[in-house]
C-alpha cells in the first residue's frame, strides 16, 4: 500500500490570499495548491534520506533481478507490477549518469 504524502496546509492561499478552509486541496479563486512550503529542516533531512532510501531499494531490487530472472523482470513490469521495480527510462538515465561521470 502507497503511503500518501502529509500536505502542511494553510487558512490563506498563497498566491491571492483567499480565506481557505484546512480540508481544501486548491484554492476555490485561483486553483493554486493549498500547501505551505516552509518546511521544517527536521522534515527536509526525513525526506531526503526517505528518497534515497526508496531510491536505492527499487535500484537494488531492480538490479537483482536482471541479472538473476531477466525475463520475469520484463513479464512483470509489462503485466503491470511496476512499483516495486525501478522504470526503465530512469534506470537508463542513472546508470547514464554515473557511467559517465566517472
Amino acid at each position: 500500500m502507497r503511503k500518501r504524502k502529509v500536505r502542511r496546509k494553510t487558512h490563506l492561499c498563497p498566491n491571492c490570499e483567499t480565506v481557505l478552509e484546512r480540508n481544501e486541496n486548491y484554492c476555490h479563486d485561483c486553483g493554486q495548491e493549498n500547501h505551505n512550503l516552509n518546511a521544517p529542516m527536521k522534515d527536509l533531512i526525513m525526506e531526503f534520506i526517505g528518497g534515497i532510501t526508496f531510491f536505492e531499494t527499487k535500484f537494488i531490487e531492480t538490479v537483482k533481478i536482471i541479472f538473476t530472472h531477466p525475463g520475469k523482470l520484463t513479464l512483470a513490469f509489462n503485466s503491470g507490477k511496476r512499483v516495486k521495480y525501478m522504470h526503465p527510462v530512469r534506470m537508463y538515465f542513472g546508470v547514464s549518469a554515473i557511467f559517465f561521470s566517472s
